[in-house]
């Protein structure tokens, strides 16, 4: 059977926003792919930069697809994975299509509802739901056992039992590095987040492991939101070996450096255990490492040991203040502790970039101030450290937009037809605090970055 893995990354305003195919997808595509089915992996919009008169229904028609399952893992993806999903199914009305990703799953049965051209919903960790799904298409089968899916039949539509988290030993055995299933993976490896230009170098945005232990108010995968699709919120890890084995594959695909945005909490003795079998391995990398909190001492001192030159620790302080951080769930360090770390991080000769946002729930004047104050003493004291500051929308079923606090988020979509008709409109999503309107909010942004640059 064969079977196409299609990532739409097209937004409105910007038809790369959400240029990177999902690590959980590679692994998914991988796990299928050793059950013994034909897999391809189809970026769209890298297969139009390449060849600007490809035609995805060509491309299918060409290869004959049983099924075609897409990830909806951001609402900005909300329009234009539906509209390919609808082309696709009136071109080919026996093809199947099925959706997954974090978007999809809380809005299943809202999507389902408006949109008969889709056939199946996975609702969480999606490799055995999708395996099972796949056998029993394959034989003609009703999928009303396989838990995990929502599904149409005639015209009602069924949510069945939620799968629950992955299993570790599936987790161990699946590769989130077979690239070779994804068609010009070597152009793909030289993409980079929101921008259709090619870099000379090859990076591989590559995760450790699933499920973040946090519940910062603003994520639509923490704690809180995995518990919606029966996810217990434990982290799960792959083991060392597992992950060795995808790094030691990098080589073939000329990969010099790792990009990787997963740090739970209390994870540093698994890096620091990683980082030591990667030295004797003899694996050389550049590494991108996006800190959930501030790096221990040792960790920074095991990235400068294990990395080659150039490699960067990215630090998310978001504010200035403390209470800010503390009441958004975010991280409980003092501004004392950030130029402790950035002190560590120079003399360990690494590169640093710091983040910055604004209008979170509860932040006051008072508060951005506090933000301005810290981006000019990490500027005064830190000058080739990178500042950026840039908006931050909580996501989907995000804390922030499903609890009462004093921030009282003002001007989300409460519904998928909401986003869906936001981006098929080709708006920006604007919303308010109890202190900002959006375009202060946008103000803020700016003035912190002209005191990051200046």
């Amino acid at each position: 059977m064969n079977i196409l893995f299609l990532h739409i990354s097209e937004h409105t305003n910007n038809k790369f926003r959400t240029n990177l195919v999902p690590c959980g997808m590679f692994g998914l595509a991988d796990y299928i792919s050793n059950s013994g089915a034909n897999v391809k992996i189809i970026h769209k919009e890298l297969e139009e930069l390449l060849n600007p008169g490809f035609s995805i229904t060509e491309h299918i028609a060409k290869n004959k697809y049983r099924i075609v399952c897409m990830d909806l893992n951001y609402h900005t993806q909300a329009f234009s994975v539906i509209k390919y999903a609808q082309l696709i199914k009136h071109s080919f009305t026996d093809t199947y299509i099925c959706l997954g990703g974090m978007t999809a799953s809380l809005y299943a049965n809202e999507i389902l509802e408006n949109f008969p051209e889709l056939d199946f919903i996975i609702r969480g960790d999606s490799e055995e739901p999708l395996l099972r799904l796949i056998t029993a298409l394959k034989n003609k089968q009703s999928p009303v056992l396989i838990k995990g899916i929502s599904y149409r039949q005639g015209k009602r539509i069924f949510n069945n039992e939620l799968a629950g988290s992955i299993k570790p030993d599936i987790l161990n055995n699946i590769s989130f590095s077979n690239y070779s299933l994804l068609a010009h993976y070597d152009e793909y490896l030289r993409l980079r987040m929101g921008t259709p230009i090619l870099y000379k170098e090859r990076q591989a945005y590559y995760s450790a492991g699933r499920n973040c232990n946090k519940n910062c108010s603003f994520c639509g995968a923490s704690v809180d939101v995995k518990k919606k699709l029966s996810v217990n919120g434990a982290t799960l890890w792959k083991s060392i070996p597992s992950v060795l084995n995808d790094f030691k594959k990098f080589k073939e695909y000329q990969i010099s450096s790792w990009n990787t945005c997963w740090d739970p909490p209390d994870n540093h003795e698994y890096y620091l255990e990683l980082f030591n079998k990667i030295r004797k391995n003899n694996i050389y990398l550049k590494l991108v490492f996006d800190c959930f909190d501030l790096p221990h001492t040792e960790f920074i001192r095991a990235v400068r040991q294990t990395f080659i030159s150039g490699s960067v620790l990215t630090l998310s302080p978001n504010s200035g203040s403390q209470q800010v951080r503390v009441n958004n769930k975010l991280s409980k360090y003092s501004n004392e502790k950030i130029f402790e770390t950035c002190d560590l991080i120079a003399k360990n000769s690494l590169l640093c970039s710091i983040y910055f946002s604004a209008g979170f729930a509860g932040e006051k004047i008072s508060d951005t101030k506090k933000t301005i104050k810290l981006i000019q003493q990490i500027k005064n004291k830190f000058p080739n450290f990178r500042i950026i500051a840039e908006m931050i929308e909580p996501e989907p079923f995000a804390n922030a937009l499903m609890s009462d606090n004093d921030g009282d988020l003002t001007g989300f979509p409460k519904t998928f037809m909401d986003y869906y008709q936001l981006h098929k409109d080709g708006k920006e999503l604007s919303y308010g605090t109890k202190y900002f309107k959006f375009e202060e909010i946008k103000e803020i942004i700016g003035e912190y970055n002209t005191y990051a640059s200046n």
